[in-house]
C-alpha cells in the first residue's frame, strides 16, 4: 500500500511538471500572438505575415510532443 502511495505521488509530481511546462508555454504563446499586430496592408507585409505564421505553426506542431506526454501517464487506482 505504501509503494502505491509513493507511486501515486511520483506520478502526480510528473504530471504537475508537465502541466507547469504547458502553462508557461501557453503564456508565452499568448504574448507572441498579441505581438502579431493587425493584418497587412500591402503584399510585402502580407508575405512577411505568412512567413511568421508558418514559423508559429511549426512551433505549435513541435510542442505537440509535450502535450502528448500527458497521455502516456498511467492513472494509479487506489485499492481503498
Amino acid at each position: 500500500m505504501q509503494e502505491q502511495a509513493v507511486l501515486q505521488q511520483q506520478i502526480h509530481l510528473l504530471q504537475q511538471g508537465e502541466l507547469d511546462t504547458i502553462s508557461q508555454w501557453l503564456d508565452a504563446t499568448e504574448l507572441e500572438i498579441e505581438s502579431f499586430g493587425p493584418l497587412a496592408s500591402d503584399s510585402a507585409q502580407a508575405l512577411r505575415q505568412i512567413e511568421l505564421h508558418t514559423k508559429f505553426q511549426q512551433k505549435l506542431n513541435d510542442f505537440q510532443e509535450t502535450i502528448d506526454k500527458l497521455e502516456s501517464f498511467v492513472a494509479v487506482v487506489s485499492d481503498r
